[in-house]
């Protein structure tokens, strides 16, 4: 809202007041302002009447009052915007000294304020200018600090253009021209640094002014390319999984770092480039393929490259330590003697011509970058920073000690070829040589290896080498330096962008696959497994894009990803890969699709981002939050949608998983347009890539031997790993340069080889060592239920945490990774190492590990659980709620104890960290149960003391002698219920026997009779099924059975006894799913699937695979034949939850996948068997069908993993009555009430069925519900609970009957006198006879109950604390527990330091509050104290450990007592 304020003098006198704000102003002073020298005579009155007016104007936290000598405006700083602004500003220079983001943020915030000049509208007033200009300054100098700041952390080449605009706005402020000359300066723009300079010299003089002396010296530093002016490189304590030890050294390029890899246990060097380089789009663009090349480079004389990355704060190359320092540091001791020169220059060429081969060319061989160890030997290191840095690091090497060892055309800033390693090995001769070993012959070999021109070098290292020996004569010997031959062969890991030159046979493949990439945003390469689909991407695409086969592609950048667990972190990894500048919250902004303001921030040159996604199907596999994978396609769908997003994805998927992302519409949709189907190369394409490579590394291939190798694969399916993998072990048979047949008969052929070198390295161990790589293996495959098994990557530490003997498991994993069965990476954010099988065709073709996979396969299944449980604890914190708990916690222990698979420290801790939790939990309830039974008993003690005194004389001594003897037999029915509850509960009611005709039982022996049923309940009648582990169980509508499924079997049994009537076992590897009783109990319908196929329903692949449908089968419920037998489609489901309503003639079946996807809701009419409704709308999660016994009402439910989202059709006409927010629920059976579970609230609520109205809330504690069901009556609804607990509720009044301990279920089926709770692979059976006490009296209120201040009094009554919340008045009503009459109410007095209840007139007991140690108040014991005398009472042994709570009785109701 716009104030006016009315003219431009009353204006002037706000702006005075505000400049000066919280402080008096003169009158005078405020004269002068407006008036200066000439005030008019009333000016002290016309001033006042401004200040009445400005008074009226502001509001009511401004205060303007009049104090001597003139007025004060009082105001809060943080409003006026220029007092913000100034404390802003201090607040950021302040913490610029420890914390640079900060105080940028800070400045941010301040400049922020600014909306143009200050006082624009008062210019022409001597106060405002003044003031304006004050403020204009600071202004001024805050963006020079925040420049200063910015430049300080690397972010000099963002800063340019704002830096230009504003010299160009104020052309004398030298300090913004330094600023600009150093932001060029180190963006590699040295040139145009020095032209800022000279720029700002000729406007200065324009004006009669010279440069600065700072701005001189910043301007010679430039010229004379002083290395301190580059960013100061930060001294971390680690870098990612490495322990920083010290600095090495320090160069033009970067910092050297000796490091710890604490993961491995070896020291490292670690090459950091600066950020202002690694910043730049060419090295961008350039580095991570080119440091795959370098990486791939494995020669005795190269210092080998373990580990790289790249990230908005530089470039980092990890390296072996060397101990014995560099060649420069030897070489300034003295040249060396020709031996140890010629020695180290053939080692050195050995290494280039090695790199040479493999198209790498060093371009940076100089005495710095040549390591020796404690011996002398010399390697070769560095190799690929300069090709990495390429022009980019040319400004900085000439005119440096290192500049004479470059050739011209480095220095002329080309990218050079092998010549200029000619060059530089010239130049390293004469360096390393005596001055009497440079004869005129050597310096003549060493002139020609320097010629300007390339061509007139010689034309390899290996020449110059030969002509150095021969020119230095008997000098020296020449030492033997193999040049071994490389393995063109990858084993059984896909092929990456290094190796492009051995990548041969699919060239019309990859031409299709760069057009679709050219055509479409979002392209899927889907094939089976081992058609080589990453291999593809990799060695065919990448490359092809990187050299720009299609338009500007030679620009873009290049990332990719793994799903993983969290793929919204792999895809935050993969994008800092290749982003300049690190987004705040870039996770969370994924995750909310943001990427319109990410895009300028991550992409901010021409060109486009290709993000590759491989193995997408571990989105379906690994990763397990169901809504994260949702998001995560969504944000997919968004990146490949727009193309101003300048985002194209490529995933590759295994063809087993296709149908999965299928799921979702909008993915689905793009993954179809830009689909390339691969399939196993033919017999050509194979020959090819079995031949070329060989050819191309010069080895022979014996005649005909290309076409036999192929011949034995080319109709297996998977068989391009293991042709690539048996042509790897041909080259190891080989003879000289030669593969041949008899070698290939060594290796066992194509479809041996593989199982053969797996068997060979297993049989080469001994016992601990073949025991470590069965664990080992056994821990890196994934268990499919219904596709072939994944392999599994996990970080190295896992492997480390099982007790293996570490040299035992080193010696173990070195033999299987050299020969390729394994292979090594690195966790992209952590840097930790991770191992993986290097192709799942290890899984499958090695029969030993088959048969270990098979044999565990439950085993493994259960321990993958327990890895997710554990990952999820760890991602939430280690919060208590994420422990393992009750049933499953049980299940995990005895697992652990009965399997042969190791585990980890991390797991077994995790498991005593959960039982720890568990145990205390357990002990606290037993605790507070015994404080409760010890009052109670205590109460009943006094009780029965005083109730004696009551007694009329002459009945006195009878009356003692029963009650007493009752009161004993309480007593000690409430000491026996832990420990004997049979006991417990003989001793109750032989205590209820022993009182005489006419007399009451008294609170005594209600407690005891609470007591021992409850105790009775937990043991006597609770049964867990023998047999299992069970999945499902299902009651029959009478009671009378109860049928349990497992995996294999169908077990029905009698309800009473327990014995078992009849069975069925499923043979082969289907799986029994779900089972269900009709409505009028005559059949059983259970649901069969098998887990070895995802094919649909009348698929051409079911047929020919000979794999059964999924389908039902119906059995007679008595007899147990198998009536009927019905092929239903369920779509690559694994589970179907059936519902049979009998009358109605349909049966409802919730149709979920193995990973817990909803597929659909279906019905069939089961007098055709055919399917009549499909819910339009799946779920992403099934909880089931739910059926009325009465009406034509249907409830499905649609579990955790959807929404919640659920609904409420009438099948007479198939209409939607309701759509539910419930995630599990239960219709009631007559269909007018329905209960659910709103997700992320700890209660269920009852609902009109069809209307909705709000019935009750039913309470859950802490404990989120995970299954409900009615009773046939309706009366009664169960819930079990995350909490291990079943809660009974009263559906009419909302009353808690009675809870009983029982796993989370799956389902509830609750009848007439028995409850069966399904869950945690137990099916538990609880006689409903010995629930709850009974009927309940109640007793009508209408105001705020103290729930926790019910008590017995003296002479058997029960009195309630009320609060009558109108008047605040505290009364206490007594109750008759027996009859429910309510007497008189009782005011009294309600003291905080008390928590008081009132027992008579004359008597209360009361809790007193006590002072803890800590400061906090708790509990004392409970007092009964006679408020005539004042005497306190102590009741021994009975605390309250929890506060007193009030709960509101909104209308009249009923209290339970």
């Amino acid at each position: 809202m716009l104030i006016d304020l009315g003219g431009p003098q009353q204006r002037l006198v706000l702006a005075q007041l505000l400049s000066h704000a919280n402080t008096v102003i003169s009158t005078d002073r405020l004269i002068d302002g407006i008036w200066g020298e000439t005030p008019p005579e009333s000016a002290r009155k016309i001033l006042q009447g401004y200040v009445s007016q400005l008074r009226k104007l502001l509001t009511n936290d401004v205060i303007l009052e009049s104090r001597p000598p003139g007025y004060i405006l009082e105001i809060d700083p943080d409003d006026v915007d220029a007092a913000r602004f100034e404390s802003l500003l201090a607040e950021a220079r302040e913490a610029g000294v420890t914390d640079r983001a900060g105080a940028v943020k800070l400045l941010d915030e301040a400049l922020g304020l600014w909306r143009g000049e200050p006082y624009a509208d008062l210019a022409y007033e001597e106060f405002a200018r003044l003031e304006a200009e004050r403020l204009g300054e600071l202004r001024r100098g805050a963006l020079e600090e925040r420049f200063e700041i910015l430049l300080s952390m690397g972010k000099h080449r963002e800063l340019v253009p704002e830096l230009e605009r504003l010299t160009a706005e104020y052309p004398t402020r030298e300090r913004l021209w330094g600023h600009l000359a150093l932001a060029l300066y180190r963006s590699g723009r040295q040139t145009e640094a020095v032209a800022a300079c000279q720029r700002v010299r000729s406007q200065l003089g324009d004006i009669g002014l010279d440069l600065s002396p700072q701005l001189k010296e910043l301007e010679d530093r430039i010229l004379t390319q002083d290395p301190s002016l580059l960013v100061e490189v930060a001294v971390p304590e680690r870098l990612r999984g490495y322990v920083l030890r010290g600095r090495i050294g320090e160069g033009a390029n970067g910092v050297v770092w000796r490091a710890a890899q604490p993961g491995i246990g070896r020291e490292v060097a670690i090459k950091a480039i600066r950020p202002e380089l690694a910043n730049q789009p060419a090295f961008v663009r350039r580095f991570e393929a080119e440091a795959q090349l370098v990486a791939a480079l494995e020669h005795p004389h190269i210092v080998s490259l373990f580990d790289f990355w790249r990230d908005p704060d530089g470039a980092y190359l990890v390296m072996p330590y060397l101990l014995g320092g560099s060649l420069a540091a030897r070489l300034e001791q003295g040249p060396l003697e020709p031996e140890a020169a010629f020695q180290m220059l053939q080692e050195i060429g050995a290494a280039l011509t090695y790199a040479h081969r493999r198209g790498v060319v060093h371009r940076d061989v100089t005495p710095n970058n040549v390591l020796l160890d404690d011996d002398g030997n010399a390697y070769l290191a560095d190799f690929g920073v300069a090709t990495l840095l390429g022009e980019v690091s040319a400004q900085y090497v000439e005119g440096s000690p290192s500049a004479a060892y470059l050739s011209p055309e480095l220095l002329a800033g080309e990218r050079g070829s092998p010549a200029a390693d000619v060059f530089s090995l010239g130049v390293l001769t004469e360096a390393m040589l005596t001055d009497g070993a440079r004869s005129p012959a050597v310096a003549e070999v060493a002139a020609c290896a320097m010629e300007r021109a390339p061509d007139d070098r010689y034309a390899s290292i290996d020449e110059f080498l030969e002509a150095l020996a021969d020119a230095m004569g008997g000098a020296t010997e020449p030492v033997a330096v193999r040049h071994e031959l490389r393995n063109p062969y990858k084993g059984l890991r896909a092929f990456g962008e290094p190796d492009a030159p051995d990548f041969f046979g699919r060239d019309r493949l990859v031409t299709e696959l760069v057009d679709h990439v050219g055509r479409h945003r979002l392209v899927g390469v889907v094939g089976p497994s081992g058609c080589g689909k990453s291999s593809l991407v990799r060695a065919g695409l990448l490359p092809k894009v990187r050299r720009g086969a299609l338009p500007g592609s030679e620009r873009w950048l290049v990332t990719d990803m793994y799903p993983g667990a969290r793929p919204f972190a792999e895809l935050e990894s993969a994008l800092l890969r290749v982003a300049v500048d690190r987004p705040d919250d870039l996770e969370a902004r994924l995750i909310d699709g943001d990427w319109e303001g990410l895009a300028g921030e991550l992409l901010p040159w021409d060109g486009e981002l290709l993000l590759l996604v491989d193995q997408f199907e571990e989105l379906f596999t690994v990763t397990a939050a169901v809504e994260e994978r949702r998001r995560f396609l969504d944000v997919l769908v968004g990146l490949a949608s727009d193309p101003r997003h300048r985002v194209r994805v490529v995933v590759t998927m295994r063809a087993d998983f296709y149908d999965r992302p299928l799921e979702y519409p909008e993915f689905a949709e793009l993954l179809r347009r830009g689909l390339v189907s691969v399939s196993t190369p033919g017999r050509e394409s194979m020959i090819e890539a079995a031949a070329a490579p060989a050819q191309a590394e010069g080895l022979e291939l014996e005649a005909g031997l290309a076409d036999a190798i192929v011949g034995d694969v080319v109709d297996q399916p998977g068989g391009l790993p293991l042709l690539e993998y048996a042509l790897t072990e041909l080259f190891r048979h080989r003879y000289g340069t030669r593969l041949t047949a008899a070698g290939y008969r060594r290796t066992g052929g194509v479809l041996g080889a593989l199982g053969t070198r797996a068997e060979e390295l297993y049989r080469q161990q001994d016992a601990s060592g073949r025991e470590a790589v069965r664990q080992a293996l056994l821990r890196l495959v994934n268990v499919a239920e219904s596709v072939d098994h994944t392999r599994r990557r996990i970080p190295l530490g896992e492997l480390q945490g099982l007790g293996i003997d570490s040299e035992v498991l080193d010696s173990v994993l070195d033999t299987f990774v050299s020969h390729r069965l394994l292979t090594l990476d690195r966790d992209p954010e952590t840097r930790e190492p991770t191992v993986e099988v290097a192709h799942e065709a290890l899984l499958t073709r090695w029969d030993r590990l088959r048969t270990w996979i098979d044999d565990r396969r439950d085993d493994l299944v259960f321990h993958r659980r327990l890895t997710a449980s554990m990952a999820e604890w760890r991602a939430s914190g280690g919060q208590a709620e994420y422990l393992l708990t009750g049933g499953r916690l049980d299940h995990y222990e005895a697992f652990i104890a009965d399997t042969d698979l190791a585990i980890s420290s991390d797991e077994a801790e995790f498991l005593r960290i959960s039982r720890t939790a568990t145990d205390e939990a357990a002990a606290q309830r037993r605790r507070r149960r015994r404080l409760v039974l010890t009052a109670f008993a205590a109460a009943a003690v006094i009780a029965a003391v005083l109730a004696v005194v009551a007694l009329v004389a002459q009945q006195r001594a009878e009356q003692e002698a029963s009650l007493a003897r009752a009161r004993d037999l309480a007593a000690s029915a409430v000491v026996a219920a832990e420990s004997d509850p049979l006991l417990a509960m003989n001793l109750a009611v032989l205590a209820v026997e022993t009182l005489r005709e006419g007399e009451e039982p008294g609170p005594a022996l209600e407690t005891a009779l609470r007591t021992a049923k409850a105790a009775d309940r937990s043991a006597g009648r609770y049964e867990v099924v023998d047999g299992g582990p069970w999945t499902l169980a299902d009651l029959s509508p009478d009671d009378s059975m109860v049928a349990v499924v497992d995996r294999q079997q169908l077990v029905v049994l009698d309800s009473a006894t327990m014995e078992e009537l009849w069975s069925y076992r499923e043979p082969g590897p289907e799986a029994l799913g779900a089972v269900a009783y009709s409505s009028d109990g005559e059949y059983i319908v259970a649901s069969v699937v098998d887990e070895r196929s995802t094919s649909h329903f009348g698929s051409e692949a079911s047929d020919a695979d000979g794999v059964p449908d999924p389908r039902l089968l119906v059995f007679e419920a008595d007899s147990g034949e198998l009536v009927h037998t019905r092929p239903v489609e369920l779509e690559g489901a694994c589970q179907a939850s059936p519902s049979w309503r009998s009358d109605l003639g349909l049966l409802g079946i919730a149709v979920e996948n193995c990973y817990w996807e909803g597929i659909a809701f279906q019905f069939i009419d089961t007098a055709t068997w055919e399917v009549v409704y499909r819910h339009p709308t799946p779920p992403n999660d099934i909880a089931g069908v739910d059926f009325a016994r009465e009406g034509t009402l249907a409830a499905m439910f649609s579990g955790y993993n959807s929404g919640p989202q659920s609904w409420l059709i009438d099948t007479a006409d198939w209409s939607t009555v309701r759509e539910l927010d419930y995630s599990v629920g239960a219709l009631s059976p007559d269909g007018t009430v329905i209960a659910g579970h709103q997700r992320d609230w700890f209660h269920v609520v009852v609902e009109d069925a069809t209307t909705g109205e709000l019935i009750d809330r039913l309470p859950t504690g802490n404990a989120t519900p995970t299954g409900l069901g009615f009773s046939p009556s309706g009366d009664v609804v169960a819930i079990s609970t995350s909490a291990d607990s079943t809660l009974l509720f009263d559906v009419e009044t909302g009353d808690l009957i009675d809870t009983i301990q029982a796993t989370p279920a799956v389902t509830i089926t609750l009848g007439e006198n028995y409850l069966y709770v399904a869950g945690a692979g137990v099916v538990s059976k609880w006689d409903t006879a010995g629930i709850g006490l009974g009927d309940l009296n109640t007793v009508p209120l209408g105001l705020w109950v103290d729930s926790n201040s019910i008590w017995w009094t003296s002479n058997g009554t029960v009195v309630a604390d009320v609060l009558d919340s109108a008047t605040g008045e505290w009364f206490v009503y007594p109750v008759d527990p027996f009859t429910g009459d309510l007497g008189e109410p009782i005011p009294y007095e309600f003291d905080d330091s008390w928590g008081a209840t009132p027992i008579t007139g004359n008597r209360a007991a009361m809790f007193r509050l006590l002072e803890a140690a800590s400061g906090e108040t708790e509990y004392g014991p409970l007092e009964v104290v006679d408020l005539s005398t004042g005497e306190f009472t102590v009741i021994a042994g009975c605390w309250m450990e929890e506060q007193l709570s009030l709960i509101h009785i909104s209308e009249p109701t009923r209290l339970q007592v």
